[in-house]
């Protein structure tokens, strides 16, 4: 049984893969797909803080205010309304980021 303790073991095995496989050990996981990781000797804390930070310094949002319904309730919203984008491209990264921010945080999808 190999646990994450068993350093020698892993070590073991990383020097198996090595000898199979053209690889580089990158040491431990700190940061991946928006996803900080911070590894304690008795717990591990992930968090988005710098993903978001970055979605808001991008967007020009950092001095925005955050509120419980970023959304008025029961909008009718139609396509012969508003006007259009400049860069529709900018909109659909925006659109993206925050549907995987809501997929990865399922605690922000939905007010409360």
């Amino acid at each position: 049984m190999i646990t994450g303790n068993n350093d020698e073991c892993i070590l073991s095995i990383k020097k198996e893969l090595k000898n199979s496989f053209d690889m580089t050990d990158l040491g431990l996981l700190h940061y991946y797909l928006g996803i900080e990781v911070d590894k304690k000797p008795q717990h591990i804390f992930i968090s988005q803080k710098k993903y978001v930070d970055k979605l808001l310094n991008i967007y020009n949002m950092m001095d925005c205010n955050p509120v419980a319904t970023p959304v008025e309730q029961n909008l009718k919203l139609t396509s012969e309304e508003g006007k259009s984008f400049e860069d529709p491209t900018k909109y659909m990264k925006l659109v993206g980021s925050l549907i995987y921010l809501s997929i990865t945080r399922p605690d922000i999808t939905f007010v409360a």
